[in-house]
């Protein structure tokens, strides 16, 4: 190969490879955000809110939120999420939560907003901290922020100077998202540790024995023209993943039968989830077209 080619080639490689560079599994994270998660991370969900934005779905829930609590917020911190925030990433570790969250504020500026609200400034672990009640706020760098419970922001700050940045684990478990997807969910681990002290043989005892040899979760949505869901969830052995995907066909068909005479719409919801086991996995899959959306979210509403 000639020396221009050749080096043609590598540069093209380097571009690649650089605008790979967010991506884990089938899902792009900005890096700056990855950099922050906590190693001990066994949950993550994240929402493309700049694409959600230009949603059907997105509209219908701003209105449903309404214009004053939003506004109260907007006055609260200083960023108004309609417009100010690109992008959303929730981690947990299964006992605490924080969000951080991507976006087009000035940092300074919002700080001076929450202190003249009353937030407490303090420092930890060298980092400057807001305290309001048990919620607080941390700004690792421009136009990010991660809030939540004081504990858990404390726990991401801490997780800074040892090990942090998205577990590889979940790597194999995004790839199971579809590619645009707005919204995202991945879980490692069994849901039966989130609640280890229920009575056997409660209904959430009996939920949690159900779904004992889970070991994973994955789930994208896509709400640009309708819905679109794809979901995979993992188990131990196939015994398991026969368990699960019994259990979710029972419960759809509870729902066709629990569904008014006089909703013949909703049934098409329900007939549109498919439900199939591949060896020790079970795979949900959902396409609705945009109508059925619309009357499945106004019947949900009205039930509030």
């Amino acid at each position: 190969m000639r020396p221009f080619a050749a080096a043609l080639a590598a540069l093209f490689a380097l571009m690649l490879a650089a605008c790979d560079s967010g991506r884990i599994g089938a899902v792009r994270i900005d890096p700056a955000i990855q950099s922050l998660v906590p190693g001990n991370t066994t949950m993550l969900a994240g929402a493309d809110i700049d694409s959600l934005r230009n949603t059907e779905f997105y509209q219908r829930a701003i209105r449903v939120a309404g214009a004053d609590g939003l506004d109260s917020l907007t006055r609260l911190t200083g960023i108004d999420p309609r417009k100010d925030v690109h992008e959303v990433l929730t981690c947990s570790n299964g006992k605490t939560a924080v969000v951080i969250a991507d976006g087009r504020w000035d940092n300074n500026a919002v700080q001076q907003h929450l202190a003249s609200n009353g937030a407490v400034r303090s420092d930890f672990h060298g980092r400057t901290l807001y305290t309001s009640g048990k919620s607080a706020v941390w700004f690792p760098r421009s136009r990010f922020a991660a809030a939540g419970p004081t504990d858990a922001v404390k726990q991401l700050i801490a997780a800074q100077d040892g090990e942090h940045g998205i577990p590889d684990a979940f790597r194999d478990k995004l790839n199971v998202v579809p590619e645009g997807s707005q919204f995202w969910l991945a879980y490692i681990g069994s849901p039966a540790a989130l609640a280890p002290q229920t009575p056997q043989g409660s209904t959430l005892g009996n939920i949690l024995e159900m779904v004992r040899g889970v070991n994973g979760l994955a789930l994208g949505l896509d709400l640009r023209t309708g819905l679109h869901l794809e979901a995979q969830v993992t188990c131990n052995a196939e015994d398991d993943a026969r368990r699960v995907r019994d259990a979710l066909r029972g419960l759809i068909g509870m729902g066709r039968l629990s569904t008014p005479d006089n909703q013949p719409d909703l049934l098409k919801v329900f007939d549109a989830i498919e439900v199939n086991r591949d060896h020790a996995a079970v795979n949900v899959s959902a396409k609705l077209p945009q109508n059925l959306v619309d009357k499945f979210l106004d019947t949900w509403l009205k039930r509030r």
